[in-house]
């Protein structure tokens, strides 16, 4: 499986380690976790993941597409999303995506689809929605029908009354 994005806090790769370190301990230890990408996070995830069999730290990489052959399916736990190309991207290839319930995420996922989505810090969720994934179908229609019909205006729309409405949340929350 694969992780791609920036090593920073809003795309919690942390918390992607320690899901698949569930996956492995309780679904299949001799599952792989590519982990593409750099940034801030990059030593501590070096850390964690010494004491991991299986996972493959590869830095940026250009040719992120190259590497979506080789993976069952894209990992996603992130606290943040502004638009996820990955995650459009990935289901091109034909990937499945198991991931978080942030904003902008699920507006790029078919609603069949969101039953593979947890809270950001919900690592034994992911960890069981990677095992469903692994026991599905392998590949998916490529191009994904959902994706013919993507509009990125209302996707547009959609996330900033995601982001409009967790604010007001927060802010009256504080008063």
């Amino acid at each position: 499986m694969g992780f791609v994005g920036r090593l920073t806090a809003p795309k919690n790769p942390l918390g992607a380690l320690e899901s698949f370190r569930l996956f492995q301990e309780k679904y299949s230890p001799g599952a792989h976790l590519v982990v593409l990408g750099d940034g801030p996070f990059r030593n501590r995830m070096e850390e964690t993941a010494r004491q991991m069999p299986h996972v493959h730290l590869l830095g940026f990489v250009p040719n992120v597409a190259e590497y979506f052959q080789a993976f069952d399916m894209i990992l996603q736990p992130s606290y943040f999303e502004g638009l996820p190309l990955i995650t459009l991207e990935a289901q091109h290839a034909g990937l499945r995506v198991a991931g978080s319930t942030a904003p902008g995420l699920l507006e790029a996922l078919p609603s069949e689809s969101h039953c593979l989505c947890a809270g950001p810090d919900d690592c034994e969720a992911h960890a069981r929605h990677m095992s469903e994934v692994m026991n599905m179908e392998k590949r998916r229609n490529v191009p994904v029908d959902f994706l013919r019909g993507f509009d990125a205006d209302v996707f547009a729309q959609n996330v900033t009354s995601g982001y409009l409405a967790r604010l007001n949340n927060g802010i009256r929350k504080e008063i």
